[in-house]
């Protein structure tokens, strides 16, 4: 791809994508909006700055995430409380998927103290994923309205929900390395 093809597609990808990569940070910095807001900018001057960027959109998403996970690691370095805080998020996490996994427990019903946990996994999967399972639980919005959003089959939300769902037990269960 031209090199003003890709800069023009990283431009969009940033814009498409930017509240999923602020929401990533600052679940991943302890809830600190300063740091989140400073580490999420930094991101995107980096990436803005580089000269070769992946050319298509989901490869420019998951080195966006890159960039921000290797800034937070250098925060939580400064700041290690945040780090230790993020690791007891992450073991909870783990221990929240294998409830929700024996099917016990809901998305819907799980206590608000585990609301953090469960937003850290959920940040970590990608922008498309994120906007699906926050239509669906968080705003209410039925599979028929997110299929016609979308301009796809309520079948085809279904799949996408289910891989979504698969994709979320697995950033619980692996914790913050493995996302």
């Amino acid at each position: 791809m031209h090199p003003k093809a890709t800069r023009d597609r990283l431009a969009n990808t940033i814009a498409e994508t930017l509240d999923g990569l602020h929401r990533f940070v600052f679940h991943r910095v302890g809830g600190d909006a300063k740091a989140a807001e400073d580490i999420t900018q930094e991101t995107v001057c980096i990436a803005w700055a580089k000269t070769e960027a992946p050319t298509n959109a989901e490869e420019q998403e998951k080195w966006l995430r890159g960039i921000a996970r290797n800034l937070v690691k250098r925060h939580w370095r400064l700041h290690p409380a945040a780090a230790a805080r993020v690791a007891k998020m992450e073991q909870a996490g783990r221990e929240l998927a294998h409830r929700l996994a024996d099917g016990a427990h809901t998305v819907a019903n799980v206590r608000d103290q585990e609301v953090n946990r469960l937003m850290l996994a959920l940040t970590s999967l990608p922008h498309a994923d994120q906007l699906l399972l926050f239509g669906l639980y968080k705003a209410g919005r039925s599979h028929e309205q997110l299929a016609h959003e979308r301009g796809v089959s309520a079948k085809a939300i279904e799949s996408a929900l289910y891989r979504a769902r698969k994709r979320l037990r697995e950033a619980l269960l692996c914790g913050e390395d493995e996302s």
